[in-house]
């Protein structure tokens, strides 16, 4: 995982560090292969994440070797985390034919570590349709709660509102524990965001140990 800073969530773009143009993200390219073999090798799969005080935004885009812009294969917004009532969430999901089918939910999300695995479950059968997550359904449901199929992803990339004088550019996370515990010490910068930025870079490094 990657942190990015500042930037408006709506225009980030997903792209290799090798092939980045001037942007406020970067994504790390460090997927163990042994369990996937993708079926284009000009294809790159990245997460981008965008935490809020009670909302994440996300988007799973698609990169190609051909092409300068990332293809939007699924995004949507999780708002109302942790507050009492209904939640609100807003999902869309690209179909075979280019378009895009839309979802909402009034789902009760707690937390954002349970946002995040809502995510999950919405990202989880696009990447099965798109790429292929082989097995029964039992077994593609099973992958889908285990994360086993996270090798999938080339990148995740998260959104952290401050970064202290540290770091004020495009920042690599994984590899790296100093810049996690940076980031606490920091928080008071951004109470309203950075935690919730720090918890989701975290659990995520966590959960996915191939990205």
């Amino acid at each position: 995982p990657g942190i990015t800073h500042k930037g408006d969530f709506s225009h980030l773009h997903a792209c290799g560090p090798s092939t980045c143009p001037p942007s406020n993200l970067y994504l790390t390219h460090t997927r163990q292969q042994q369990h996937y073999t993708p079926m284009s090798s000009t294809r790159s799969l990245f997460l981008l994440l965008n935490p809020g005080s009670s909302s994440i935004k996300y988007s799973l885009q698609e990169l190609r070797d051909d092409s300068t812009a990332a293809h939007v294969r699924c995004e949507g917004i999780i708002e109302k985390i942790g507050e009492n009532g209904p939640g609100k969430q807003k999902h869309k999901h690209r179909n075979g034919n280019g378009s895009m089918t839309c979802s909402s939910s009034d789902r009760t999300v707690a937390s954002h570590r349970q946002a995040l695995d809502c995510i999950w479950e919405e990202i989880f059968q696009q990447m099965a349709d798109k790429y292929g997550v082989e097995g029964s359904e039992m077994e593609q449901q099973q992958r889908q709660q285990d994360k086993s199929a996270s090798e999938l992803l080339d990148g995740i990339g998260v959104r952290v509102v401050h970064g202290g004088p540290a770091y004020s550019q495009p920042t690599r996370v994984d590899g790296h524990p100093e810049v996690l515990k940076d980031l606490e010490e920091i928080s008071f910068l951004a109470p309203l965001h950075n935690p919730h930025s720090l918890l989701c870079l975290q659990d995520l490094q966590d959960t996915f140990h191939s990205v």
